[in-house]
């Protein structure tokens, strides 16, 4: 980054953090809890849909069209239904900020209620993450 881009960053409150290579995976929150959910998500649905698909054909076995053309309508379906799952459900992202060891201030930013629901609460499509001490 610049110096210029650095000291607009500041003047606007922003903290520019360096992430390592290879290691957003544990250390940007989002890709701790949302990215690795909504994968999943969207992984279980795909599955779904293909099993139900193969197992309703009648006769003889024919190969599903899984062109981007054809998979563009039933993909559009599954990415609202999962940010309807993400949004009711804010302690994916809270879980992100804590597993990532950067959850210092969360507190400050929401209910604290919900942070113990993301220690507790256990979701078929949550993370598996860990809290690191």
């Amino acid at each position: 980054m610049t110096s210029k881009v650095l000291q607009r960053l500041e003047a606007n409150h922003i903290h520019s953090v360096l992430i390592p290579e290879s290691c957003t995976d544990k250390l940007q929150p989002m890709d701790v809890s949302v990215n690795k959910a909504a994968k999943a998500f969207l992984q279980r649905e795909f599955q779904s849909w293909y099993a139900k698909s193969i197992t309703t054909q009648k006769g003889e076995f024919c190969p599903l069209n899984l062109t981007t053309v054809a998979m563009k309508h039933i993909g559009t379906k599954w990415l609202v239904k999962m940010f309807e799952h993400i949004s009711n459900n804010p302690h994916l992202v809270v879980n992100g900020f804590i597993a990532s060891g950067i959850s210092e201030n969360i507190s400050d930013a929401i209910d604290t209620d919900m942070v113990e629901l993301s220690l507790e609460d256990e979701d078929e499509y949550d993370t598996d993450c860990e809290v690191l001490s």
